[in-house]
């Protein structure tokens, strides 16, 4: 009989454990159940404001496909096709995101210098063209790097790089030769 009653307390301190366990368990599948479900309504909130940007851009682009462009006071017009025209850019970024919005004189401000920025889209003509990109692709539209001084080339690397216009920076040797050019006037 004393065996009987120690095996009934043991057999009572498992269950009291495993029941524990088992809340313990039900209280962590209710928080994950309830994290779904919040995830779930951003994910449609997301997919909405997606749906919205896009139906605007679609909307202004079929309204207004020309775009003016002010960088650090010079101002540069072009269509949204040029600028859309290599994705993973800076311009692609801001333009899809529906933050980017014009000012109150209907041009996009962009805060850098001004210099390289007409060769750039250049470039970007030659991309939404479809135009075939090789090596001689950056000496076409003025940006060969061998023809820039040391501080025109590092200017032009940082200016490619805030953009992130992928296709610049390949062919721009980030090394000692395109920074070791000859500074005009100083053989």
């Amino acid at each position: 009989l004393n065996r009987c009653f120690v095996l009934c307390m043991d057999f009572s301190a498992h269950k009291a454990l495993v029941e524990a366990a088992i809340n313990a368990l039900q209280q962590m599948w209710d928080c994950v159940a309830a994290k779904e479900v919040e995830f779930q309504q951003q994910r449609q909130q997301f997919d909405l404001l997606a749906k919205k940007n896009e139906a605007e851009f679609n909307k202004t682009r079929d309204n207004s496909n020309i775009v003016t462009l002010n960088v650090g006071g010079s101002r540069m017009t072009t269509t949204k096709q040029t600028l859309m025209a290599e994705p993973d850019t800076f311009f692609y970024s801001m333009v899809h995101s529906g933050v980017w919005q014009p000012d109150e004189h209907g041009e996009y401000f962009i805060d850098r210098d001004p210099k390289f920025f007409p060769e750039i889209l250049n470039y970007l003509r030659m991309v939404a063209d479809n135009q075939r990109l090789d090596d001689r692709s950056l000496a076409r539209v003025g940006l060969d790097p061998t023809h820039l001084s040391s501080t025109e080339a590092e200017l032009l690397f940082e200016q490619v790089d805030f953009l992130q216009i992928g296709s610049i920076l390949e062919r721009l040797p980030r090394q000692a030769p395109l920074f070791a050019a000859v500074e005009p006037g100083n053989p």
